[in-house]
């Protein structure tokens, strides 16, 4: 079974991904991280067995932590700020996170 760490879990993006991978009957552990609960249903796939866990990728010492105790096989990143007007305000804190 695969171990997939997912950043910016809450986002559209991801819950395709999640969506592929069930449906191509793909065995795998999610891990998902975001600084936002996702408002989908993480518990409705068959062959995929999720994860989530609330966090700002700016404590580096958690990230770590987490990285470390998973033992990820992949790591898709998909966080980033998408509203314009908020990295225009803080684009050295956009720039961390992507």
């Amino acid at each position: 079974m695969k171990k997939y760490l997912i950043t910016g879990y809450s986002g559209f993006v991801s819950r395709h991904f999640l969506e592929y991978l069930d449906k191509s009957q793909t065995y795998a552990s999610i891990k998902g991280l975001d600084i936002q609960k996702p408002e989908f249903l993480q518990d409705s796939y068959k062959n995929i067995r999720v994860d989530f866990e609330k966090i700002d990728l700016l404590d580096q010492g958690r990230v770590e932590s987490i990285i470390f105790n998973f033992q990820t096989d992949y790591i898709i990143h998909l966080a980033s700020y998408s509203r314009i007007a908020f990295i225009g305000r803080k684009p050295s804190k956009a720039f961390k996170i992507t």
